[in-house]
């Protein structure tokens, strides 16, 4: 009689973030990723932490930020060239990345393409609606759904990437480059308490501009779309995350 085998245990993917500033953090993908098992370590830009060159973990996810990368007088930070070193050798990797509003920008950088000033703010819930198809995690996403906005800078796409969503404010909105590298304008992160402290910190909440909504609006507009971009998170999340073909460890 046979000896019975033991399958050997799934590793949990893991997962290294760049959160930017204080203002700014996973929010709700953080919450997601521990009810999926997924163990994640955040690397803090505000409290001086360094972004390796290399990393065995097998997603990198990059937050919001305060920071413009279009003002041509202001001089960035080094972790600007820093992450997009990493993020082009966890693409190179075949590992996954995922950009989130900031994230995204410095995604498009990394990848060649350029973040410009947007033709005017976007803040508060906005539609955004699917302008490519996809078929990787991203396409678990509705063909329009309203997801909360806060920025005054756009991306162009980078060379071979896929535009995946537009709003009438901004017409790059999300991309892919293959299955497993997404950036995303929106903030499908944004939690009650996100949208309580960029409403305290943020100066775009008072710009004057069509597409930025009222204090109350914003306030009124999570209690109602909070809970649908949340559930959207974790069917997204649920695909990106999972641990299907995973890189081998780097050597």
């Amino acid at each position: 009689m046979p000896l019975a085998t033991t399958a050997k245990p799934k590793r949990p993917t893991r997962i290294l973030a760049i959160q930017h500033d204080a203002a700014d953090p996973p929010g709700a993908v953080s919450e997601v990723a521990r009810e999926l098992g997924c163990p994640m370590e955040v690397l803090r830009m505000d409290r001086g932490d360094a972004i390796p060159a290399q990393s065995d973990a097998d997603v990198l996810m990059s937050f919001g930020g305060g920071i413009s990368l279009t003002d041509p007088d202001f001089v960035r930070p080094e972790w600007v060239e820093t992450e997009q070193s990493l993020m082009r050798w966890f693409v190179q990797s075949g590992r996954k990345v995922l950009g989130i509003c900031q994230g995204a920008q410095v995604l498009a950088l990394s990848l060649g393409a350029e973040v410009r000033r947007n033709r005017g703010p976007e803040v508060g819930w906005h539609p955004v609606r699917r302008v490519g198809r996809q078929t990787g995690a991203a396409s678990v996403l509705p063909d329009q759904f309203t997801a909360l906005h806060w920025h005054r800078d756009t991306f162009d796409l980078p060379h071979g990437a896929t535009r995946l969503f537009a709003s009438d404010a901004t017409e790059n909105q999300g991309f892919a480059v293959g299955d497993r590298v997404f950036g995303f304008q929106f903030h499908l992160e944004a939690t009650p308490r996100t949208i309580e402290i960029f409403l305290a910190v943020s100066p775009l909440c008072r710009s004057p501009s069509l597409f930025v909504q009222s204090e109350q609006q914003i306030t009124e507009g999570a209690a109602v779309h909070l809970p649908t971009q949340r559930a959207w998170l974790v069917q997204f999340l649920a695909h990106f995350l999972s641990d299907q073909d995973k890189p081998s460890a780097p050597k």
